[in-house]
Parts: C-alpha cells; sequence; structure tokens
C-alpha cells in the first residue's frame, strides 16, 4: 500500500490564474463573475437561468458552466461582464460598456422585452432602451437598474407598483425610468435592492426610499399600502431614515445597513430572520435594531449583508460571517443547513459561521432560496445549505451540507493526468501532475481547491503542490516494476484513477519464450502459423516497456513484419509453399536472440487463399423469382483442382433462400440464391467444422432500378474547397434511395477534382471535367466545375420565372439548402388513395412559419394578437424571383405578411395551409361538408371549412391509414395532383398541344407514378418548367413563393379561358 500526499488551497492570483470576482445567487441558482470578464453558472435551470443554451429540469447542473450569448445562431461566450445578479428564475449581467444582459424566464418581462413566442432564453440577450448603467438588481418577477447618472429604471412585473412609473396591476415590458412623482423623475440614487415585488433605494444623502408591494410592512413607511411612486423609510417616530449606506431584500422583509455599522430590519419574521426582538412568526411595522445575542446591544461592524428567501448572512470588519434567520425548506427536516452551523436549527440572533479557513476573510456571502455561497480572500468559494436544485456546486450530489463545503469551479469527473502510462523506472524519482478541467473537457486555470492524492502499489507519494494553471502535483517514488494507481481526489471528491506502470529489466533469452501454433500446417493453408516471443527479464519478469526491435527468421516460407502486440509480446504469420521443416530464429535490435521453434509443413489440401467463391449476377431484382448462380471451387495450394472427393461443405447466406448444394466435380460446389427482400447478402461457404473455403462474397439484391441521377447535373466550387455529391435510385414503385457509396465514381480529370467513395468532391484545379457513376447496369454523369477563390458568384441563380430567350425556372427553384431528395429516405406518398405504404418520410420537421393567409382566428400570418398585417412592403420581396405574383396575392388579399414586416417566401406550406389557398383563389368546390366521423384527427380551426370542401370535391383524399395529415409539409408533387383536380373542378380548357413528356427534366426517373400524369399536364401548361439543372424535385417541399407563383398562373390561365 503506497502513501498519501495532500495540498491544502493553492495560491490564487499567480501569473495566468482566473479568479473569481464576485457570486450571485437569490434563487436556486448560482452566477460566479471571473476576472476575465466571463459568468460561470450551476444549480437549476429549468426554464434556463444558466444561460448555457439548454433548458429543462434535466439540464440543471452541479458542475460549473460558461454562460453564452446567441451571436447569429451561434453560442459564444457571454464576455467583458463586470457584475452579475440571479433571481429565483432568470438572470442579470452588466457589461463594461454598461450594457444590461438577461436569461432565463421572461413570463413577467423580467428580461426587459415583450412575449416572442417564447417564455425562455437559455442564453444572453441584451436589454435594449437603458442608458449606461453601473448597478443591476433582480427581483423575483421584476427588474431594477442604476443608471451611472443616479436615475432608476425598471421593467417587467408592475402589478404592485413595483417598477416605479405611477401605474399597477400590469406587465412592464420594456425599460422605463422610476418616477418620484407624477411629473418628476426620481433622481439622487447611489444603490438600488429588487425584492418579491417591490423595490428599495438609498439616496445619495443616506435615505431610503421604497415602492411596490407593502402587505407585510416591508417598504417602511409604517403603512401596508402599496406604492407606485417612491416612499421613505420611517423610523418609529415617522422621521425617515438617515445614514443608510446599503440596503438588501428578501421575500417580505428588508435589510438596512447603516454608516455606523449596525443594522435595521422590518417585515416578515417568519423564521427569525428579522435578527431583532420581534416575536418570530410575526411582523414589525417598523425598523428596528439587528441585536446581538450575547449582549442584547445592536449589532454592529457590518460591511455587507445578503437578505435571502427567509435567511441572512452579514460580513463584519474582521472578515467573519454571521448567519440567522431560517435553517431548512419551509420546514422540511431533510434538506438544511442554510446557515452553515452544523445544525438544522433556526436562529434568531446572529451566529457567526466557524467552519472556514482560520487565515481567510470572508469578501462575500450570498443568500440564495435555501442555501448560502461564501468567497474567500483567498480565491476559494464555500456553499451550504440545500442542494435539491444541485446550488451548492462542485459536483456534489448530497441533499444538503450543514456546514460550509469548498467547491470547485472544475468538473472533477473530467480531471487528467496530462503524464500517465508507462511511468519509472523502478527506484527512480517520478513526478505526477493533475489537471483541472471544464466542462468540456477542456484544462481550466483555477487553482483554490484542496487536492490530495494516494498510490495503491508499490509507490510512495510525496506532498501535493499547486504548479499553476490549474495543476497539481507530487513527486513519487516506486520500489518494484509492475502497475501502480493513483487517485485523487478535489475537495474530497474523487476523480478518475492515474494508472502508472513502473519498467522492469531488459530482455533475457534463457527467460523468454518461442512458441509456433499450430507446429503443423498445410502448405498454402488460409490460416497462418501465428510465432508468438515473449520476452522476460532476468528475474523472469513479464516486461511492461518495449523489448526493441524483434524481427523473426525462417528456413522455409516467407514471415511478416512483426507486431508488439503488448510489452515484450511479438507476433508474426508464417506462410510457405514449399514442404519440410522451418527452423525459426529471433534477432532483436539486430542481434541474435538465443531462442528457437519449428514448424511442419504439410502439402495437398484445400487452401482457401487460392480457393474462390462466385456469384452470377452480382446484383439481382429481389422479386423472389430471379436468382444467381453461385459456386465454389476448391484448389489446393499450389492452385490445382482437387482430385478426390472432399465431402459435404457449408454455403450460407445472411439473406434470401439457398437451394440444394450439388458437388458437379471434386472440389466444385454449385446451388442458387433467390431473394424477395432487398440487402446485401453475404455467402459464405465452410467445412461441416466451421473452416472458411473461400473468401466470403457478397451479392446485392435490389429492387427494380427505373434509372439513376445525381442530385445536381453541374457542381460549382472553388479550388480547396470540398462538395458533397449524392447519386439518386429511383425503383419501381417511385422510391427514391441514396446509392452514393455503393457505386462506382470516377472523375475524368482528377487535376481538377478528385471525390471519395462517399461522394465528397474536393477542388484540385481550375477547370472543368465529368463525374461519372455507375450502379449495376446504369450510369449517370454531372458536370464539376472549379474556380479560384473569392471569383465573382456571377448572375442570379434564381431569375424572375417567365418565359422568353432567358426562360424562368419553375417556382420552386429558390436557392435553398443541399437537396436530401434521394437520402435513403422513402418519397412522400400520393395525397390521393394510392395503395403504397403508408410512409410519412414527407413529414419532416414542421415548416419554418405559417403561410400569411387570412381566416378565422388563429390565422397563419397575422400578428400574434391577430390583427391582419395590412404592409405592401416586405423586406425579404424586393428582387425576389417572385416578387410580382406575391405582390399581386398580396394586394388582393389572398395572402398577407409577417408582423417583423417579412413576407418568409421561401418557408415551406403545410397540406393543410396549401388547401385554404387553392380554396380562397378558386374554391369553393363543392356544397356538401365530408363527413368526418370516422377520425379523430386534428384540424386546425382555420382550415377545418377548406379541407371539408376540398374532400368532398375530390381534390384532397387522404392517406392510407384515413388521415389528412394537416400539419404536414405538402410536396412539390403532392401540390401537382390536388392543382390538377383542382383545374379540372374550376373548369380550365384543354392544355395547348405541346410536349407533355417528362424526358426532358433530369430527374424525370424520380417523379412517382401517382404524379406523373399531373406533372405531364403542368409541364404542357406552362405551369412548371423546372428549375436552372432542368429538375423538378418532386419530393421537394413546396414553399410559399412556389406556391403563390403557381395559383397566380393558373388563374391567368383560368381567366383566359373565360
Amino acid at each position: 500500500m503506497g502513501t498519501t500526499g495532500h495540498a491544502d488551497t493553492g495560491k490564487a492570483g499567480l501569473p495566468g490564474e482566473t479568479n473569481i470576482v464576485s457570486i450571485s445567487s437569490k434563487g436556486y441558482h448560482t452566477l460566479a463573475l471571473l476576472d476575465n470578464g466571463t459568468v460561470l453558472s450551476w444549480g437549476s435551470n429549468m426554464v434556463g437561468q444558466l444561460g448555457n443554451g439548454k433548458q429543462g429540469l434535466n439540464f440543471s447542473t452541479s458542475f460549473a458552466q460558461p454562460v453564452y450569448e446567441n451571436v447569429n445562431g451561434e453560442l459564444k461566450v457571454l464576455a467583458n461582464i463586470v457584475a452579475v445578479e440571479a433571481s429565483q428564475q432568470y438572470s442579470l449581467a452588466l457589461s463594461a460598456d454598461g450594457t444590461v444582459y438577461g436569461w432565463g424566464l421572461n413570463a413577467s418581462n423580467e428580461l426587459g422585452r415583450p412575449f416572442e413566442g417564447t417564455y425562455y432564453y437559455p442564453t444572453a440577450i441584451s436589454i435594449a432602451g437603458l442608458p449606461p448603467i453601473e448597478q443591476i438588481s433582480a427581483g423575483v418577477t421584476h427588474a431594477a437598474a442604476l443608471a451611472k447618472d443616479g436615475t432608476v429604471w425598471a421593467w417587467g412585473d408592475n402589478q404592485s407598483g413595483a417598477v416605479g412609473n405611477g401605474r399597477q396591476m400590469e406587465y412592464v415590458e420594456r425599460p422605463v425610468q422610476v418616477k418620484k412623482n407624477a411629473s418628476e423623475f426620481l433622481t439622487g440614487i447611489k444603490q438600488i435592492h429588487a425584492g418579491n415585488w417591490f423595490t428599495m433605494a438609498v439616496t445619495e444623502n443616506g435615505e431610503l426610499l421604497g415602492w411596490g408591494y407593502n402587505g407585510a410592512y416591508q417598504l417602511g413607511d409604517l403603512t401596508l399600502v402599496s406604492h407606485s411612486y417612491p416612499v421613505h423609510a420611517l423610523d418609529k417616530n415617522k422621521n425617515p431614515l438617515n445614514g443608510i449606506k446599503k440596503v438588501s431584500t428578501g421575500n417580505d422583509y428588508t435589510l438596512a445597513l447603516k454608516e455606523d455599522g449596525t443594522l435595521l430590519s422590518w417585515g416578515v419574521n417568519g423564521y427569525g430572520q428579522l435578527g431583532s426582538d420581534t416575536l418570530q412568526g410575526t411582523y414589525s411595522n417598523y425598523p428596528k435594531p439587528v441585536l446581538d445575542k450575547a449582549s442584547g446591544d445592536a449589532f454592529g461592524h457590518v460591511v455587507d449583508i445578503s437578505a435571502g428567501i427567509a435567511h441572512v448572512a452579514a460580513i463584519r470588519e474582521d472578515g467573519s460571517v454571521w448567519t440567522w434567520g431560517g435553517n431548512t425548506i419551509w420546514g422540511s427536516a431533510d434538506i438544511t443547513g442554510q446557515l452553515g452551523r452544523g445544525d438544522d436549527r433556526l436562529e434568531e440572533r446572529p451566529g457567526r459561521v466557524t467552519r472556514l479557513p482560520g487565515n481567510a476573510k470572508v469578501l462575500q456571502a450570498e443568500t440564495g432560496g435555501h442555501h448560502t455561497v461564501i468567497m474567500l480572500d483567498n480565491g476559494t468559494l464555500w456553499s451550504m445549505g440545500s442542494n435539491r436544485e444541485k446550488q451548492l456546486g462542485g459536483g456534489y450530489k448530497m441533499g444538503s451540507a450543514i456546514e460550509p463545503t469548498q467547491l470547485s469551479l472544475s468538473h472533477y469527473d473530467k480531471a487528467y493526468w496530462p503524464k500517465q502510462g508507462i511511468g519509472p523506472v523502478m527506484g527512480q524519482p517520478y513526478r505526477l501532475t493533475l489537471q483541472l478541467a471544464g466542462h468540456e473537457g477542456q484544462p481550466v486555470s483555477f487553482g483554490t481547491d484542496i487536492v490530495d492524492m494516494q498510490a495503491v502499489g508499490a509507490m510512495i507519494v510525496g506532498p501535493v503542490s499547486y504548479v499553476g494553471e490549474g495543476r497539481y502535483a507530487a513527486d513519487m517514488l516506486a520500489d518494484s516494476p509492475g502497475p501502480v494507481q493513483v487517485t485523487a481526489r478535489i475537495n474530497g471528491l474523487e476523480v478518475p484513477a492515474a494508472q502508472i506502470v513502473v519498467l522492469s529489466g531488459e530482455p533475457h533469452p534463457a527467460q523468454s519464450e518461442l512458441t509456433a501454433t499450430p507446429s503443423m500446417s498445410a502448405v498454402g493453408s488460409a490460416d497462418p502459423v501465428v510465432l508468438r516471443l515473449q520476452l522476460r527479464d532476468a528475474d523472469g519478469n513479464e516486461l511492461n516497456r518495449s523489448g526493441g526491435k524483434a524481427a523473426f527468421t525462417s528456413s522455409l516460407g516467407t514471415v511478416s513484419e512483426p507486431v508488439e502486440t503488448s510489452y515484450g509480446v511479438y507476433e508474426a504469420e508464417l506462410r510457405s509453399d514449399t514442404a519440410g521443416i522451418a527452423n525459426i530464429g529471433v534477432t532483436l535490435d539486430g542481434k541474435p536472440f538465443e531462442v528457437s521453434a519449428k514448424v511442419s509443413f504439410r502439402a495437398g489440401t484445400p487452401n482457401r487463399a487460392y480457393s474462390t467463391l462466385t456469384a452470377n449476377p452480382k446484383i439481382v431484382v429481389a422479386d423472389g423469382k430471379q436468382s444467381t448462380d453461385i459456386k465454389l471451387h476448391i484448389k489446393d495450394v499450389h492452385g490445382n483442382d482437387l482430385d478426390d472427393y472432399l465431402g459435404p461443405i457449408e454455403l450460407t447466406s445472411s439473406l434470401g433462400q439457398m437451394t440444394t448444394v450439388t458437388e458437379s466435380a471434386y472440389g466444385v460446389y454449385e446451388s442458387t440464391l433467390v431473394s424477395n427482400q432487398p440487402g446485401i447478402a453475404t455467402i459464405s461457404a465452410s467445412s461441416l467444422e466451421g473452416l472458411l473455403l473461400a473468401d466470403p462474397i457478397t451479392v446485392e439484391f435490389e429492387l427494380f432500378i427505373q434509372g439513376i441521377s445525381f442530385n445536381k447535373q453541374q457542381y460549382e466550387l472553388e479550388i480547396g474547397s470540398s462538395l458533397q455529391a449524392s447519386l439518386i435510385a429511383a425503383d419501381e414503385h417511385g422510391n427514391s434511395r441514396n446509392i452514393t457509396s455503393n457505386s462506382k465514381l470516377t472523375i475524368e480529370d482528377e487535376t481538377i477534382a478528385t471525390i471519395s467513395t462517399e461522394g465528397l468532391i474536393t477542388g484540385k484545379g481550375k477547370g472543368q471535367t465529368v463525374l461519372n457513376a455507375v450502379y449495376g447496369t446504369h450510369s449517370t454523369s454531372a458536370v464539376i466545375k472549379v474556380t479560384d477563390k473569392d471569383v465573382d458568384p456571377g448572375p442570379d441563380p434564381n431569375p424572375d420565372p417567365g418565359s422568353g430567350s432567358n426562360p424562368r425556372p419553375n417556382p420552386g427553384t429558390v436557392t435553398e439548402p443541399e437537396s436530401n431528395s434521394g437520402s435513403g429516405s422513402n418519397p412522400i406518398p400520393t395525397p390521393g388513395t394510392d395503395k403504397k405504404p403508408d410512409s410519412e418520410s414527407g413529414k419532416g420537421d414542421k415548416p419554418a412559419v405559417p403561410p400569411a393567409i387570412e381566416d378565422q382566428d388563429p390565422v397563419p400570418g397575422r400578428g400574434d394578437d391577430g390583427e391582419r398585417i395590412e404592409t405592401l412592403e416586405f423586406s425579404d420581396v424586393k428582387g425576389h424571383w417572385a416578387e410580382d405574383a406575391i405582390m399581386k396575392a398580396v394586394k388582393s388579399a389572398k395572402i398577407s405578411g409577417y408582423p417583423d414586416k417579412t413576407f418568409r417566401p421561401n418557408a415551406y406550406i403545410t397540406r393543410a395551409e396549401f388547401v385554404v389557398l387553392l380554396n380562397r383563389w378558386f374554391g369553393p368546390f363543392a356544397s356538401v361538408e365530408a363527413d368526418r366521423s370516422d377520425t379523430s384527427e386534428y384540424w386546425p380551426d382555420w382550415s377545418k371549412d377548406a379541407i371539408s370542401d376540398a374532400m368532398q370535391a375530390g381534390i384532397l383524399k387522404g392517406y392510407k391509414d384515413g388521415t389528412i395529415r394537416p400539419n404536414q409539409s405538402v410536396t412539390r408533387g403532392e401540390l401537382a395532383v390536388m392543382l390538377q383536380r383542382a383545374m379540372k373542378l374550376a373548369g380550365a380548357p384543354l392544355p395547348v398541344e405541346g410536349n407533355s413528356s417528362l424526358s426532358a427534366y433530369n430527374d424525370h426517373a424520380l417523379v412517382p407514378a401517382w404524379s406523373r400524369e399531373a406533372m405531364m399536364e403542368l409541364s404542357a401548361r406552362g405551369l412548371i418548367q423546372g428549375d436552372s439543372q432542368s429538375n423538378l424535385r418532386p419530393g421537394n417541399p413546396a414553399t410559399r413563393a412556389e406556391t403563390v407563383v403557381l395559383l397566380t398562373r393558373l388563374e391567368a390561365i383560368l381567366e383566359q379561358g373565360n
């Protein structure tokens, strides 16, 4: 058993170290501000109050994690922060430039912004409308900020006047300036504190003001009347309090620190938190002094205070911390100890917290909901009380701590040993280092933890010391070879152990051993003879370090390059085409090593390496009828056919059914294989003893392939960049799948570009070449164009749709992410009664935004309050290829935009939304409402009439399972089918004669059979013309712009026909 080394708290403030500036904890989570301007958080994260980009009960954590802000969709660590405030369900931060940030719950507008579709913000967002701020305060459901000019600003829950704007019974969405009265703004303030529905402020002349809820005398004006303008806190003689230095508020009580170091308290005293002579469980309607428990005089020499929900912490001039008030969670007996005095007793008078390092002074003490966090001048953090929401931090899992417990800002379970594994030679000193790590395993530079190390094995561990940059080290000495495990604890919590191996002596031939397995083998056998060298030192110990460079010699055959499979153990393979005795020898580091072995090689036995297993053909249609011929041809080591009966063998396949195996000649076995399931069949041939007779082969069973095509006809990229190509196959049922990795891909000129087996194209040189693909009997090609970097992007890829010499694209060719059609998912099923599998692959995610169509409330496209958006100018329509059609539809009130003055033309449209628009343009189509008695499927209220009308008219027929799936994105193929049905009902004239074939489109093979007729008619009418690469994309979801253009074009056709 080894010995133990111990290190006390490392020295904070070393060069390159990260230190804590301040802490905040009013609710059930804690924030720590670091001297590099970043913020760490831990505890409850139910509503995103940790700011780590996540939200929910499962994302609460006892480990410190950075607070992030979302910058253009990318999470970045919030920086340049100078102050933090943690409330119960949200957090605030103040930056060096005076900007205020918030994150967490916004249900009462406590983040200073209106409701925008979510109550939660799991990352920091800036709060607009504020002047330069120097102090922030987070109440329970409202917040306040003190500006550098002495004015006060507030926002959030104003039900009782806590915002101070002269009104009540409201929520204030944006920051407003606090008023002194109806005609003046409040000025001359030096410190503020927001509580539970009320706010307190210290004036520059030392007086104390309050406003908001006053149902427990917490404002200190001797009344129970709530105020929406500031009122003075008064003494019992009704004189304004003066000489006030700082104020702190609890849930329904207030503490004031006077310039002389004494404290005043008033309000609720349910748990003795007032610390005065007020009877516990009652109220104090005027300020009373907090009393010293021993003398009964005023408790003095106080320099800072913090009021929690029902307990208080005060720091005195000597750096000690004193606590009083509640010591449980609402009387709970199992989670206690926020006073940190080693018990769970309620205390009505201040008592000193003694279980802290004696030579350190308290710089800050923060009282949370039912816990307390303390920061010492040596840079360490200590916490005590409830840990129900993981608010104690440091990775602690216990339910509570009744005395201060040091916590680490690192993740103890991710700490690591930069140097472990092969360690020292026995008898030589060795230094081992432990590196503290953060939430992602990255090294951190905190040096304020207590670390001890212990060795299990023959090793002595010296004292542990902090060596900077988050590293703790100890010198060790081993007295014998072998494995040693070194364990370590950070603040008492065990970290992953280090595994050390003490090195052994030099290899010795007398103790080493060379073996050959098997010692007898057939000439040319597929299974080689395995040569194994086991090195040992002079004492017979197996090596635990490399024995050097070993090589095997043999008088027959060839020996592979030895592999050191473990320290001092080498293996190689021996094969021979010549019969006889092979004598095996060894050299070590180029010198003979006196060990030897012998192997006998026999001839004439079957040999896997020369035998063949074949299938013809290799690709078969999986219809249960078409077959492939399987043939096994066994040969001996010399490549000769067998000249004698070998006996029964086994042919097996991982897919399909194999017919009876027959031996048509010596060593020649034949069978056939069929399958009615598509997939890859692996065929193996083996003896009855399980010996493989030939290398296994594979046969691909596939559905009948109609054709293959690339997802693009031309790939354009820059030199040095890469682009993913996808090869798509369409089967007999109209299904498509990605066959890229199963195809042969080649590029004609690899000086221009190269391609991987997975379809990744990499630009090599400027120019144009051709990409070819072969899959079975099918082949196709595409163009690759490689340009220099930073070239002019060229013309708009989405020209205005129309006709003429520069034909407009199909209204569906807006620039969008790389198509996933053919990625392996099944195509969208017919919107009618097609009897195909009930695939929902077309569902995908719901559309990016609902279309702005007007109907019953709620109407997609209206504002959050349901009001119609009247604007005819949209920030994202100008210059769009569908601009004319969109503006025409908006002016005719068939569709509208969004509250942010956008139209969102590239957002996908659902089946219900398309039916509503179709009805609005050309409906109604039927007069009798469809019967929905056979389904419980939910239809949005605003779409019920249109869906019923479309079903009755036969435009919308539903899926095989009887559902309509109104919220599923409509594909371009489905859209074509429904448009064709609607045209017939609307009396559209017969299409003009023209080419109705789809063969002109590159992806015509991907058009499902159920939508082919509709696609052909729409193409013949000129409603669709394909995109700039001559693709129809039948399985792609339709966008708002595409839908509006198609409906507008159809409207024009109908008008011409009439």
